[in-house]
């Protein structure tokens, strides 16, 4: 269990900055995530935290996310793309006779910039999953993702009570999703 965390950063439970990487939860009898951070946290930042990254929260018994807040988006579980890393400056041709009279340069592209893999937040296969209590000062008072995959075989999926003060009171996709 994560309880009572009061860190002010991104994601106070768990925080995944790792671009195209996945964080799994799978297998837990009782997963829960509470108060990571409290409202009482003036700056806090959801319990998850992913950029440009996935999850994925499986196969456990009991999966809950209560009393969880962000000043940002998502209150549980909030998501960010990886900042796209600066462009590097044009590279002048090289010449072999520089002529005195005339200069002339060109501009020469590096390539296109890496994009990220498409981060996903996957909850499959869980018997019992809540979200319960939890807000956002932006978006998705419950989830902010990019992509969200949430399927359940034969168990049961809550959410209640989850506030956001503009979009998603449970649930809000990131415009690049």
């Amino acid at each position: 269990s994560f309880k009572n965390i009061s860190l002010t950063g991104k994601g106070a439970a768990i925080s995944n900055t790792a671009d195209t990487k996945t964080t799994t939860l799978s297998g837990f009898s009782h997963l829960t995530f509470s108060s990571s951070p409290s409202s009482t946290v003036a700056t806090g930042k959801g319990a998850i935290f992913c950029q440009g990254s996935s999850l994925n929260i499986s196969n456990n018994t009991l999966v809950s996310f209560t009393d969880n807040h962000s000043t940002e988006n998502g209150g549980a579980i909030g998501y960010e793309t990886t900042p796209t890393p600066p462009t590097p400056p044009p590279t002048p041709p090289s010449s072999p006779n520089p002529s005195p009279q005339a200069t002339h340069l060109s501009s020469v592209s590096s390539g296109t910039p890496v994009q990220s893999a498409q981060a996903t937040v996957t909850f499959q296969g869980n018997t019992e999953v809540l979200f319960s209590g939890n807000s956002s000062g932006k978006n998705g008072g419950a989830i902010y993702a990019q992509n969200l995959a949430i399927t359940s075989s034969s168990g049961t999926i809550l959410f209640t009570n989850n506030t956001a003060k503009e979009k998603g009171g449970a649930i809000a996709i990131a415009n690049s999703g």
